[in-house]
């Protein structure tokens, strides 16, 4: 996890990146691709308690809707000229399958103790779970370099168009894990709109709207933004109303009201 302060016309970035160097590399890469990320500024990372503060241009939101069809056009780039073997050494490039947030069967176990996890809501997230257990073994089907984390709040749309935030999640995965976050925010219970997937689509000139191993991965990335959402609530009584309406989907498929990110 990051936090970012604004400093002026400067973004200070604090996490624990493991080459800021590195980080700074992959960005101009990117960059060169045509893909629009923050840019890096040059000074040398400062390190305290071992969280690492670095610094980027401060980017300034238009207000404009975010031109998806864009964002598509940027993420085929990526996985159609961003190589694996392009990328330091030293950036992280994480295989989805060891994302401890995507270990299902240890969270809900994990959540025993939660008063949300009444027995039929316990046995219809472990019905879930057991039903899509094979997802696994579908992540090295033609996998690409992905951003990893696609979604509204990790893109900014500027003057110049939109710019994709965060890449601490770059993994190798099929092109499904990148289109899944936008199918869920699209046809799920965050209830986005149709268009947003839609638009991306026509950007990435491919629609996996109706592709099983996307659909599924839409399905699942819910899951994992439920789970989490329980845990939270465990030490946070203010989590606790968004965590209950998220287990309703699992338990009746009912959505009252939009799920929300906050």
């Amino acid at each position: 996890m990051n936090a970012t302060f604004r400093c002026g016309d400067v973004a200070l970035r604090v996490g624990r990146p493991t080459s800021p160097t590195a980080t700074q590399r992959l960005s101009e890469q990117l960059t060169a691709l045509g893909v629009a990320v923050p840019e890096p500024i040059d000074f040398e990372p400062v390190i305290i308690d071992g969280l690492t503060v670095t610094a980027q241009r401060w980017i300034a939101g238009h207000g404009d809707p975010i031109d998806w069809a864009a964002v598509g056009r940027m993420v085929r780039v990526v996985h159609d000229h961003l190589l694996v073997e392009m990328i330091d050494d030293a950036v992280p490039i994480s295989d989805p399958r060891h994302f401890p947030w995507w270990d299902f069967t240890a969270i809900l176990e994990s959540l025993d103790e939660s008063p949300l996890m009444t027995s039929a809501t316990r046995r219809a997230l472990a019905d879930v779970i057991d039903a899509h257990m094979s997802w696994r073994e579908r992540i090295d089907d033609e996998p690409r370099v992905c951003h990893g984390d696609i979604h509204p709040g990790n893109v900014i749309q500027t003057a110049d168009g939109p710019v994709i935030l965060d890449w601490d999640l770059l993994c190798v995965a099929p092109i499904a894990w990148d289109h899944a976050p936008l199918i869920a925010q699209s046809f799920g219970p965050w209830q986005a709109g149709e268009s947003l997937y839609r638009d991306f689509a026509r950007g990435y000139e491919r629609d996996l709207s109706v592709d099983p191993s996307a659909v599924e991965l839409a399905l699942l990335r819910d899951l994992a933004a439920t789970l989490m959402r329980v845990r939270a609530a465990l030490s946070d009584d203010g989590q606790t109303d968004e965590a209950r309406l998220r287990l309703e989907r699992w338990v009746d498929g009912s959505v009252s009201r939009p799920w929300s990110a906050q």
